[in-house]
């Protein structure tokens, strides 16, 4: 399970698949948001290829919404805003939900840990350009 932002993907920048672009601009909540939108797209793309090579195995990317961690209580953010956010237990027995129903292969799910389909912004094409590149990229590494 990849827990960040399912489906809140956009198409893929396939000039800055490395996100250098993006990051740029992040100094403020807009900016952030634009990248970690690609960013979405990038973990739906990653699991459903993982899906993909490893027939059987269930693979989730989940969107829990607001929980309330310590590191919430860190970030200035309205009581209104803050009255929203759902109990780290509460976020536990959503995401179990989900593991326990999620069918073999790639899905998504929302807040509550219902499945959201999987309508990517991204064709086979896009998908394979970003694998080839994230290959090429870890091979860089020593």
């Amino acid at each position: 399970m990849a827990v960040f932002s399912a489906g809140q993907g956009k198409e893929l920048d396939l000039s800055d698949l490395g996100l250098k672009k993006a990051m740029k601009p992040v100094r403020d909540f807009a900016g952030f948001r634009t990248a970690a939108s690609q960013a979405s797209t990038y973990v739906d793309l990653m699991l459903k290829d993982y899906a993909a090579r490893n027939v059987g195995l269930t693979f989730v990317h989940a969107a829990p919404g607001l929980v309330d961690t310590p590191l919430l209580k860190k970030v200035s953010l309205t009581p209104e805003i803050l009255a929203t956010a759902k109990s780290i237990e509460v976020c536990g027995e959503h995401q179990l939900y989900a593991l326990l129903n999620a069918p073999a292969g790639a899905s998504r799910t929302g807040q509550d840990g219902d499945d959201i389909g999987m309508d990517l912004p991204a064709t086979e094409e896009v998908q394979r350009t970003l694998w080839e590149h994230t290959e090429e990229v870890i091979s860089g590494i020593e």
